[in-house]
């Protein structure tokens, strides 16, 4: 297959975006010449490639939010399409985001039917709805996994599959060294959506309140790109404004901040992995609106766990607080055990550690082996 001469690169929410960016100064490493536009966040435009359609109002998670934005995602599906086929993209690599990448591939299908269409990270298929593997191969030409054991639910659809490795492992410094009289804060990390930060922050705030009164720890507080305002709000609300034990980090320098944390909650998603791989011991904590949750929990889920470091070793190893066990008192029990227990956080660190080793650390960066699989090396 010839290399590509031009280039869409898709990454309609924060994980996608990073991992754009990535991949994008990947290629240029290789092969300079391919000319590359996408539709992004700011880190791909940070990696010179500024959005040509708005992800505004994309970056969503759970049934109801993705019914209230189903209108967006397919206007911008239609919109970036008719920019790659006036542009005359020859190849489109669209990353994360499942229910925004099967509109925008079908969309860009229609509109340049011989597009070499790829998705590279592919929806959950061992966790949830297996069935989306069959969708997922009607649409596009090659899949590039995160895991090994994604392969199996492929092996009998016409889809061209590549593991790529997970993004996460190749972009903190790992460190097996745990030492906590050098790492002096607990992190907090609400994540990267709106609902993920209005729905898990407050909750976060309260324990780390109760938390310090006790053992006057300080916390750092990791703010994802475009949320500032919104979590400013937050605190305001909780009454931490003038605290002088909490610290706001810019997600610019989130993994040298990962490096001083002793503990961390976390909101579930890519940064519980970036986390273990600092060997950062963690409670881990998701909450949906109610039907999103009734309806993955009856119908959906398959896997016993969320975290995929849990579901790695098929074991609790970093406690999962959802829903309504995600709340200030019992996030504070569960934290106060790692950090005062100190077998149990050693168990916690060398499950983490071997989970990773499993899933491939210290391996070929993710957006390294995509760069060479997109031009055939």
């Amino acid at each position: 297959m010839a290399i590509p001469k031009k280039l869409l690169v898709i990454a309609a929410e924060a994980s996608g975006d990073e991992l754009g960016a990535e991949f994008i100064t990947e290629v240029r490493k290789l092969s300079p010449n391919i000319e590359i536009r996408g539709m992004g966040g700011p880190k791909m435009a940070n990696a010179g490639v500024t959005s040509e359609v708005s992800i505004d109002g994309l970056s969503i998670f759970g049934i109801v939010e993705a019914l209230k934005a189903l209108k967006t995602a397919e206007e911008k599906a239609e919109e970036i399409a008719e920019y790659a086929d006036y542009w005359e993209a020859d190849t489109a690599v669209l990353i994360d985001s499942w229910g925004f990448s099967v509109r925008a591939g079908k969309a860009l299908k229609k509109a340049i039917p011989n597009i070499r269409l790829i998705k590279m990270v592919g929806p959950q298929v061992w966790a949830t709805r297996p069935e989306r593997a069959k969708k997922l191969a009607k649409i596009f030409d090659e899949l590039w996994c995160i895991h090994d054991f994604e392969l199996p639910f492929y092996k009998d659809f016409d889809i061209k599959v590549s593991v790529i490795g997970n993004p996460a492992l190749a972009r903190v410094k790992a460190t097996d060294v745990y030492d906590g009289s050098k790492r002096k804060y607990v992190g907090l990390l609400p994540g990267s959506r709106n609902s993920e930060i209005t729905k898990l922050l407050p909750n976060m705030l309260e324990a780390a309140k109760k938390l310090n009164q006790v053992t006057r720890l300080p916390f750092l507080l990791v703010v994802a790109n475009g949320k500032e305002k919104l979590i400013d709000d937050i605190i305001n609300q909780s009454g931490l404004a003038d605290t002088k034990w909490l610290f706001k980090v810019d997600e610019t320098i989130k993994e040298a901040s990962f490096l001083q944390m002793r503990a961390a909650i976390a909101c579930s998603g890519t940064v519980t992995t970036e986390l273990a791989v600092a060997s950062v011991p963690m409670v881990m904590g998701y909450r949906l609106d109610s039907i999103s949750y009734f309806i993955a929990k009856t119908f959906l889920l398959k896997t016993k766990y969320v975290n995929i470091i849990n579901v790695e070793m098929d074991a609790e190893i970093i406690p999962e607080l959802l829903q309504g066990e995600f709340y200030p008192d019992n996030i504070l029990w569960h934290l106060v055990k790692l950090l005062k227990d100190v077998k149990l956080r050693n168990k916690q660190l060398m499950y983490q550690n071997l989970a990773l080793k499993k899933m491939g650390l210290g391996s070929q960066p993710a957006a390294e082996v995509a760069a060479r699989l997109l031009i055939n090396q």
